[in-house]
This record gives C-alpha cells, structure tokens and sequence, in this order.
C-alpha cells in the first residue's frame, strides 16, 4: 500500500495569503480593477439583452456559466502578472480562451453540474413538485399586483425547504473550495 502524504497549512499562512492577495491588488489596481469591471460588464450586458425572455435567461445563464471559467482562467493569469512585476494587459483576460488551457477550465464545471444535479434531485425528494407550483403561481398572481396572504402558503413544507437551502448553501461552498485552486493549476500546471 501507499502511503497517504498530507501537507499542514498554518493560519498564519491563510493570512499570509490573503494579506499577499491584497497586496497585488495595490500594485496595479487600476489595470486589475478594469480586468474585473469588464467581467462584470460582460455579465450585466448579457443579463440585459435578454430581458423578461425566461428562455433566453436560461440560454445566457448557460453561455455565461461557461465565459466565467474561461474569464476566471484569465483574471488568475492577470493576477500573476502583476505577482511577476509585470503589468497585465487588456489581452490578460483572454488568457483562458487558449487551445490547451479552455477545455480544463471548462472542466472545472463539472463538480458544479454535478452538484447542481444533486441539489434538484433533494430538492425533489425534500419538497417535491407541488409546493413548487404553488409558489410559482403566486408569483405569477404577485406579478400581476396580488397581496399573499398566509394561507396561500398553507400545507407548504417550509421546514424542509429551509433544510433544503441549508443543504444547498454547504453544497456550494464545498463545490467553490473545491474549485477554488484548481484555475491556477489549469493556468500554471499541467494539471
């Protein structure tokens, strides 16, 4: 059998970390903040375009879920740019769209879908179709200028949907530590 090596971090060098994280965005915080602000924009211009169009949200959410790995992939290679003393171009946040790196950046949507899927599947066995309907139509009526009144809401399983968000709320921080570190490994690795 192998043996299992595990490497200890100290807090004191998460800080580390984060201080050095800052500290880079100090150095050139003109050009990383225009890396970031074009990545928003990206984003809001695209939520804009489509509207009230429910399909073409769904369509733009997909496109943008895939333009954020590639984007991120490129926001990490600014920021080692300004770590090596360089000054990172507007080209720096492309960087993720290269042949080799784009599929592996694409990858790291995966653990993602896959939690996404487990999501709906609990979400299904927690509360289940039903109570879902009913909130969607009072949506609907709410949009339309209708005050809710409790009752609307009578027989909804509110102790499993909260459970269900909790569920979903740890489901995605594990999902983002997950993926977290593994853009620079795309970016500077082989990994």
């Amino acid at each position: 059998m192998s043996a299992i090596h595990s490497n200890k971090v100290s807090i004191s060098s998460g800080a580390e970390w984060l201080l050095l994280g800052f500290s880079l965005l100090g150095r050139a915080p003109l050009q990383l903040g225009l890396a970031g602000g074009a990545f928003g924009l990206l984003s809001g211009l695209a939520l804009l375009a489509v509207g009230e169009n429910r399909t073409g949200l769904l369509l733009v959410q997909v496109v943008m879920t895939a333009c954020t790995a590639l984007l991120l992939g490129g926001l990490v290679w600014a920021a080692r740019e300004v770590a090596q003393g360089r000054s990172p171009g507007a080209g720096d946040l492309l960087q993720g769209l290269r042949a080799d790196k784009a599929p592996k950046l694409l990858a790291l949507l995966l653990p993602q879908l896959l939690a996404g899927t487990v999501m709906l599947l609990l979400f299904l066995l927690l509360v289940g179709m039903e109570p879902l309907q009913v909130l969607s139509d009072l949506v609907t009526r709410m949009e339309g200028g209708y005050q809710p009144k409790p009752e609307d809401l009578q027989g909804f399983p509110a102790g499993r949907f909260l459970l269900w968000l909790l569920l979903l709320v740890a489901v995605a921080l594990l999902t983002a530590f997950c993926t977290f570190t593994a853009y620079p490994q795309v970016m500077f690795g082989r990994t």
